[in-house]
């Protein structure tokens, strides 16, 4: 039975959790991450590989990074992902939530790995996300100032080949309907896999204390 295609991105584990708050320096303005219905997350960590949907990903590493040039905190997260499905998938979702503030930060232009882009079949992305802290609320000159239990939120999507295993390849285990509790009651289809992976406080320390940067990307040599 065909699965109706999730949204795109996924940025609240709650619908009525608020989406990203993008500013004019976020590279994510033209990939929207609306919410979704509830979806339980499971716990990650750096450098283990999760695979679902036919794509498997890995966060590699954190580290602090330069503050964009209208003073927000940003850490720096190395990303690889791989396509092994027969069709176009795309990047999970990529984000940092903290506890003062129900936003997520949300990615930088500069950013080598970009979230909610098309992988294609066989593709393998590799490189370094920016991702700024959240906003205090809607105003983007005030980001918060400091990420109490700090965490990067991984969302993987569901599309219509995802099998109830999670799993983007058709085997004879899937033919049957997946369990009530597994999709929505509402369209029958999957739900996206939520990861949160704790970060280390000593990078979150060391991200406000960074000074300012330039704007990204930088124009080429010479230019």
């Amino acid at each position: 039975m065909r699965r109706a295609h999730w949204v795109l991105a996924v940025a609240g584990v709650v619908a009525t959790t608020a989406a990203c708050v993008s500013t004019n320096e976020i590279g994510g303005s033209d990939n929207p991450t609306p919410t979704t219905t509830t979806v339980v997350p499971t716990q990650g960590s750096f450098g283990t590989d999760v695979t679902f949907g036919g794509v498997t990903a890995t966060v590699q590493d954190i580290e602090a990074f330069e503050q964009s040039p209208n003073s927000v905190p940003r850490v720096k997260v190395v990303m690889r992902t791989e396509n092994l499905s027969r069709s176009d998938k795309r990047n999970p979702d990529v984000e940092l939530i903290c506890k003062e503030t129900t936003n997520s930060g949300d990615w930088f232009l500069g950013s080598t790995w970009e979230p909610n882009v098309v992988l294609p079949v066989n593709a393998v992305s590799q490189g370094e996300v920016i991702v700024g802290f959240p906003l205090k609320g809607t105003n983007p000159a005030y980001p918060v100032v400091t990420c109490t239990d700090p965490q990067l939120r991984v969302t993987m999507l569901a599309d219509a080949s995802t099998t109830p295993d999670g799993s983007g390849a058709p085997t004879a285990s899937t033919t049957a309907a997946p369990d009530a509790a597994d999709v929505n009651a509402s369209s029958g289809e999957l739900p996206p896999k939520v990861i949160l992976i704790p970060i280390d406080p000593a990078i979150i320390t060391q991200a406000i204390r960074e000074p300012r940067g330039p704007v990204l990307p930088l124009p080429p040599t010479g230019s």
